[in-house]
């Protein structure tokens, strides 16, 4: 699913759908950038993190970052995914969204 009307600068770097509890799956994200969680896939987006941490380092050597916080339940450096959180992974599609730094 390719999110429609974006504001210049914002591309879709990934799109997920029904990613199950310890699945892992790279997020192509930056520091900054917003995670979108529609619980049911009916196209409305529920639920939004902001991309804050990295855990790891990627083999080449970038930075990982994919922890999230999330203000609904207090999610502090969670995952991306969520999906340990939400009986609806099955159903759940996520996308995330890099927001290009500004230039003026």
């Amino acid at each position: 699913m390719v999110v429609r009307g974006l504001l210049p600068g914002v591309t879709q770097v990934a799109s997920y759908y029904g990613l199950a509890p310890g699945a892992t799956a790279a997020d192509h994200a930056e520091q900054g950038d917003v995670v979108l969680y529609d619980w049911n896939n009916d196209g409305v987006y529920d639920h939004e993190a902001i991309v804050t941490a990295s855990d790891r380092t990627n083999p080449d050597g970038t930075t990982n970052w994919d922890l999230v916080d999330a203000h609904t339940n207090n999610r502090y450096h969670s995952y991306w995914t969520l999906a340990q959180y939400n009986a609806s992974w099955a159903t759940t599609r996520i996308v995330v969204l890099h927001i290009a730094p500004t230039t003026s």
